[in-house]
Order: structure tokens, then sequence, then C-alpha cells
């Protein structure tokens, strides 16, 4: 489908499709009743949706999990300490937003996504156990969030990396079971090995029911190892929301906007590739990762078109990859002003006396961190080339509208990686596309 006949499709009411359910003839230890069980189970126990989609979703999403995001996990025992494997406390209390304890005195610590040990590309790297020949076999994780309206939406898409099985739960109840038997504990291991591109996978699930309430929202997983023997562990979770239908009198649009997008490159430092034909990132900029000079991948969107009172309800890119990587390249608010035609890896703007912040470049400033916030608002990566949609969050949007002298866009980047992504940028680039309603 081309990103214009998909632009169309978002301006219509979507179908959704609930996704495959397994029998409800098995439950977990210490699971509600039987009936309670087949009512749950009749909206949940997903599987992966088949093939495991990384093309345009059918409806507009909002992110309302990143990819990024911050989880609590319970601490498991370090290595060479004696202890054993823990669980948390209270049996599915933790499952729970409300009555549960998940802080650091409880034995809970925080960290950002992507969780796990063993692959040297977490963002947090967690404790596998008092011995490496017997890990432990699941790791628990917490992430609170709010939503203000959830009659805004009318199904929820999981997009999840699970090495090797996991189950998610939303509010206390299961809403996905993936490689893991109908009967779980503890100590249940997942049923295949999750290896080769699958470990870097965001596999999705879809037609998941709105379990959402107005205000603090919980979700919660554990992931279980494949055996107590296996070397790696990994985690991140997006989680986003299918529009439902405008109120009556509310009009609904969806427009899309073309990127302004050039690369800088630390290994041609004064180099302007504003007219390239793609946008790259990579860690090692050499042509067979020879180096370890950067590339980012800059790019912003003027949305002064979305009409002043509008209300931005969802917001996603859509590009075309070029070059393909499993390795996730964060997707960073910029904080200093740059243009097309004059950026450099020195130079901002072409003006020598209005470098970039960061100390360092030959003139006195240099693409860095002091340009761009820490925290990524999502992340992307690319199995496959071909088009791909990466849903952001609408607020980012929003305040893009409301505040236009400080938009600078977004820098992808992560300088630790060392498998590129490329972009194309023919016709519209990196093409945001926003659905907005006018009350």
């Amino acid at each position: 489908m081309s990103r214009h006949s998909f632009v169309s499709l978002l301006s219509t009411v979507a179908t959704f499709v609930t996704g495959a359910c397994d029998g409800p003839d098995a439950v977990d230890a210490g699971a509600p009743a039987a009936a309670d069980v087949m009512a749950e189970t009749a909206q949940t126990d997903l599987e992966a949706d088949e093939p495991p989609a990384e093309g345009p979703p059918p409806f507009p999403q909002a992110l309302l999990v990143s990819p990024a995001a911050a989880w609590t996990y319970l601490v498991q025992p370090a290595e060479g300490s004696g202890d054993e494997c823990r669980v948390p406390a209270g049996g599915d209390d933790w499952r729970n937003l409300v009555g549960f304890d998940d802080s650091d005195d409880a034995g809970w610590a925080e960290g950002l996504a992507e969780l796990g040990y063993g692959d040297g590309d977490e963002r947090t790297v967690i404790p596998f156990g008092d011995d490496p020949d017997a890990k432990c076999i699941t790791q628990y994780f917490r992430h609170e969030f709010t939503v203000t309206d959830p009659t805004l939406y009318a199904s929820l898409v999981v997009r999840m990396i699970r090495d090797d099985g996991a189950a998610v739960y939303l509010n206390g109840t299961r809403v996905v079971r993936s490689n893991l038997p109908v009967v779980f504990g503890p100590d249940t291991v997942a049923q295949t090995t999750v290896e080769g591109s699958d470990e870097d996978r965001f596999f999705q699930f879809s037609g998941i029911s709105n379990l959402l309430v107005a205000g603090a929202n919980l979700i919660a997983v554990e992931v279980h190892q494949r055996s107590d023997s296996n070397p790696d562990v990994s985690f991140a979770l997006e989680l986003a929301a299918a529009l439902a239908p405008p109120a009556v009198g509310v009009d609904r649009s969806t427009v899309s906007f073309a990127s302004i997008e050039a690369t800088i490159d630390e290994s041609s430092r004064n180099t302007n590739f504003g007219t390239h034909a793609q946008c790259r990132i990579d860690g090692a900029s050499g042509e067979d990762n020879s180096t370890t000079l950067e590339q980012v991948c800059l790019a912003r969107w003027d949305v002064a078109a979305i009409p002043a009172g509008a209300i931005v309800r969802a917001a996603h890119l859509d590009t075309n990859v070029t070059n393909s990587t499993p390795d996730r390249y964060g997707l960073h608010v910029l904080t200093t002003e740059w243009t097309e035609a004059g950026v450099t890896w020195e130079d901002r703007n072409g003006a020598a006396a209005t470098d970039w912040q960061t100390p360092g470049g030959v003139v006195g400033g240099e693409f860095g961190a002091d340009d761009f916030e820490d925290a990524p608002v999502t992340v992307v990566n690319a199995l496959a080339t071909g088009e791909r949609i990466v849903t952001l969050p609408p607020e980012l949007v929003a305040d893009w509208r409301a505040a236009p002298a400080s938009n600078f866009g977004l820098a992808f980047l992560d300088f630790a990686n060392e498998n590129g992504l490329d972009f194309s940028t023919a016709g519209a680039g990196i093409e945001l596309v926003v659905t907005y309603d006018v009350p």
C-alpha cells in the first residue's frame, strides 16, 4: 500500500478484528473461578499477528506507552549472592495498580527499556540470579501511565520484544500470553527459544479490548526464559490505542506533513548532506562500520496547518527504509535550531557564530548531548526494507503546534549502535501523519 493510499484509509472508519484466542480449558494457578477465566480468555491470550507486522496499522493509533519508557522491575539476586530467585510479594497483587509496593525498599528498582541482560544492547541491565548456569526463569516488570479519556479508544495494540516468552496484564487482567503454555507459574519455561532476528522483533498483538480507566493505569509483564542456562533476556513494550470514531459534532481530520531532514556525519564534519536522497543513522559511519564516528538523522515538520484549538489524537511517521537493521535507534527531541541547507556536524546553520551548543568542535561547538533531550520519545528499528511506521505520542505534535518557535524536530541516534539504518527522503521523506479533532 502506498503511503498516500494509507493516509486516505486513515480517514475511514476502521473495522476492528479481535485476535485469535487460546481455549479456556486451563488456567493459571491461583487464577479466578472458571466462569471468570472463560470471560477473560475470550478476549485475551493473544498470539502474535501473522506475519509479525512492521507495516502500517489499519487505523490511527495513539502511543500510550513508549518502547523507551521507564519500568520498575523486581530485582533478582546478584551473581554469587547465594540468594534464591524472587517472586513478587502478595501473589497476583503485583499486576494491579492499587495496594502493591514496588518501591526500592520492597526490592524493586527502576530502569529504562530495553531491559535485560546478555546481549549488550540493553539500556538497563538487570541481574539474572545467583548462578549463571541456573538463572532465574522469570523477570517481573511494572509501568504506570495516565489516560485522560479512555472512551477515545476502540481497542489496544501491544508491540513487544520478549525473549523468550511473556504474559502481559492491563489493570490486573491478562491481555497477552505469548510463547507460554496455558498453565504457567514462576518456574515455567517458555515454549520455544527466541533466536536470530526474532530477538530484535517487536511482536505485535492486535485487537485487545479497551480495559483502560480514566487516570492512572498499570501495565505489568512477566518474561520467562526458555531454560535456566539461556544466556540472555530482553524486554521492551509499546502500547498503542486505536481511535474510536469521533463524538457527534466533532470534526476529525487526518493530514500529512513532508519532512525537512538532513544527515550530519562526524567523519565529514563540515559537509552538508541536506540534499541527499537518504537520511542515515549509524553509530559507526564507515561504509563497513570500520570507524566509531557517528551519523545522525535530523528531521522536523512545520505543523502550522493544524488549526488553532484542534486536539491532536494520534500521530505517526511514515517512511521508506532503504537499509535495515535490528538495532534500536532513539528519536530524541531536538533543543537547538538548525537549517537543512547549512547544517553539519560542526555547525547547525552555516554560520560560525551560531554553532551547536555542545563544546568540542573545531570552531567551538559540535553536535552533542546538549542539543537534544536525553530520553527518547520512542525507538525504531527495521528488520526489513520497505515502508515503516513509527507511532508517536500525540502530545509531542501538540507541543510543536502550540509553540512553533521551539519546534526543532527530532534527532534519530544511538551512539552505541554499529548497524546503520537509512530512510529514503524522496518525495515526502519521513512523513508525519497527524489525526486531530476540532470540537
